[in-house]
């Protein structure tokens, strides 16, 4: 984004901003808004399509976006339909073994330890599924 500043485009440059993201994020899609504004003040751009976000990796949101980018710009982008899928998920238990006090943004580390072999990678996302309270019919609420 500081590079942007110093760009001066000669011709004119059309572009679109697609953002991915959760929305369970306070900041869902930040980075694409920021490029958008960023282009979108920058002398020598010019927008396509308004910003689209896509949340949790939706294939229809994803789609959209690539309709209206075509009829914008003419040009065929070809996606195949995705048949549903009925992914079932492995489930791997976890146990906290430690966890710091939270920093002056509520943020906090908390360290987990696998039960059993389990594999992952840099950018895996973690789900938690707390096991359902019989004798409260529900959920516990976090603290």
């Amino acid at each position: 984004m500081d590079l942007l500043v110093t760009v001066k485009q000669p011709n004119p440059l059309k572009y679109a901003v697609i953002g991915f993201g959760s929305t369970l994020y306070p900041n869902y899609c930040k980075y694409a808004i920021d490029v958008e504004n960023g282009l979108a003040t920058t002398s020598g751009f010019e927008q396509t399509i308004p910003l689209y976000k896509v949340n949790n990796q939706s294939y229809d949101t994803f789609r959209e976006w690539a309709i209206q980018w075509s009829k914008a710009t003419g040009e065929h982008l070809e996606l195949p339909a995705l048949g549903i899928k009925n992914k079932i998920l492995k489930l791997h238990e976890f146990e906290v073994v430690s966890k710091t006090e939270p920093n002056r943004d509520d943020t906090f580390v908390i360290r987990l330890n696998a039960k059993g072999k389990c594999k992952f990678q840099s950018g895996d996302l973690l789900e938690y599924r707390p096991r359902r309270m019989e004798s409260q019919g529900g959920f516990p609420l976090p603290k």
